[in-house]
């Protein structure tokens, strides 16, 4: 994949994680944030480095104090982006692992819903 594809899909992917984060659903304007990534390598091993400036704060996102992002390659073609806002000096994301799983692990313990009988 190209390298201007791959940095698309990288900002992208850090937008959708502060729009999830934030909780908003439109109307948050985007050209008011940049991210400065500081680690170019994009790898599978989680990247802690990325940082957020403001430059107009809005009512969902006032400041720029607190935001870590951690973000990664899942595999040559998809990447992943995680932000957290803490009041609290030590960020909320330690770079853990992000595991796979497939259909058949995730609904071993289901059990169906009760039929409503009306």
């Amino acid at each position: 994949m190209e390298y201007r594809l791959k940095r698309f899909y990288r900002l992208w992917c850090l937008k959708e994680s502060m729009i999830k984060a934030l909780d908003v659903q439109s109307g948050f304007d985007l050209k008011t944030i940049e991210f400065t990534i500081q680690d170019e390598e994009e790898t599978e091993e989680p990247i802690l480095s990325t940082v957020i400036e403001v430059h107009e704060p809005q009512p969902e996102l006032l400041s720029q104090e607190g935001w870590s992002f951690e973000e990664a390659l899942l595999d040559s073609a998809h990447c992943y982006a995680i932000a957290a806002q803490s009041v609290m000096e030590k960020t909320i994301l330690d770079g853990s692992a992000i595991r796979r799983f497939d259909w058949k692990e995730l609904l071993k313990d289901a059990v169906p819903y009760p039929v409503v009988q009306s």
